[in-house]
C-alpha cells in the first residue's frame, strides 16, 4: 500500500497539497494519516513504510540544503562588500574588455606582453562591429613588459564615436606565426562603493566595476611634498 492508494481522508488531513509541492510537515502528516486508514486485512508492510521514511528524510535534507545555501550566499554577499569598503584608495587593475567612452574621452588600456609579439587592438561599438584597430606602437615586434594603450574615440574614419560602451579585443602573435593569450586591464584609484541590491560596485574614474573585475591591487603611489 503507497500513498497514492490513500483516499479523501489522506487528502483532506494533507490540506490539499499536491505531491509536487509537499514539504516535510506536509509529507509527515500524510504519511501518519496513511497508517490510521490502512485497511486491517492489508496493512503496509515494512518495506513500504521504510521506503517511505527514506523519502521523508530526503524532502528534509533537500530543504536544509536549500536554507544553509541561501544562508552561505549570504554570508559570502557579506564578506564582498566588506572586502570593497577596504579597496577604497586603493589603484586597482580592471578587466578592461569592456570601456566607457564619455565626451569623447576613455580610460588608458594597458596589457602584459610575456613574450616578444606584434600586438593588435580592435574596438568594436556595442553591436560587435568593428570601429577602430590600434597597432601598438606601430612596431612589429615588442618585447615583453608591460604597455599601455591610449584610444582617442575616433573611428577609423577619424569620426568622433558616440559615448557608450565598445568592447575591446587585443591579439598578439609571436616572430613565428604563434598566437599569444593577452587580456585587456585599465587602472586606476577605487574613489568609493556604490551599494545596490545587496552588491558593490567599486566606483573608479566614473566608471563603475564589480570585484569580479579586479585582477590585481597595488598600494597607491605616495607623493612626495
Amino acid at each position: 500500500m503507497d500513498i497514492s492508494s490513500i483516499g479523501s481522508a489522506a487528502g483532506t488531513a494533507a490540506g490539499g497539497v499536491t505531491g509536487s509541492s509537499l514539504d516535510k510537515e506536509a509529507f509527515l502528516q500524510l504519511l501518519v494519516t496513511q497508517l490510521q486508514h490502512q485497511d486491517p486485512l492489508s496493512p503496509v508492510t515494512n518495506e513500504d513504510f521504510l521506503a517511505q521514511l527514506a523519502q521523508f528524510a530526503s524532502v528534509e535534507q533537500l530543504e536544509s540544503i536549500n536554507s544553509g545555501t541561501q544562508t552561505g550566499l549570504l554570508m559570502q554577499q557579506s564578506v564582498s562588500n566588506a572586502l570593497a569598503t577596504g579597496l577604497i584608495g586603493q589603484e586597482v587593475m580592471l578587466d578592461g574588455s569592456i570601456v566607457e567612452l564619455s565626451g569623447g574621452q576613455s580610460r588608458s588600456l594597458s596589457f602584459d606582453l610575456s613574450e616578444a609579439a606584434k600586438v593588435t587592438v580592435e574596438i568594436r561599438d556595442a553591436a560587435g562591429t568593428l570601429v577602430r584597430t590600434l597597432n601598438v606602437e606601430e612596431a612589429a615586434i615588442l618585447e615583453p613588459g608591460q604597455y599601455n594603450v591610449e584610444w582617442d574615440g575616433f573611428d577609423e574614419n577619424g569620426q568622433v564615436l558616440a559615448d557608450g560602451y565598445y568592447q575591446v579585443n587585443m591579439s598578439a602573435m609571436d616572430g613565428q606565426g604563434n598566437s599569444l593569450a593577452l587580456s585587456p586591464m585599465v587602472s586606476g584609484l577605487v574613489d568609493g562603493i556604490r551599494f545596490s541590491s545587496g552588491n558593490a560596485y567599486l566606483m573608479v574614474g566614473g566608471s563603475e566595476y564589480t570585484l569580479s573585475d579586479v585582477i590585481e591591487v597595488r598600494a597607491p603611489e605616495i607623493q612626495e611634498s
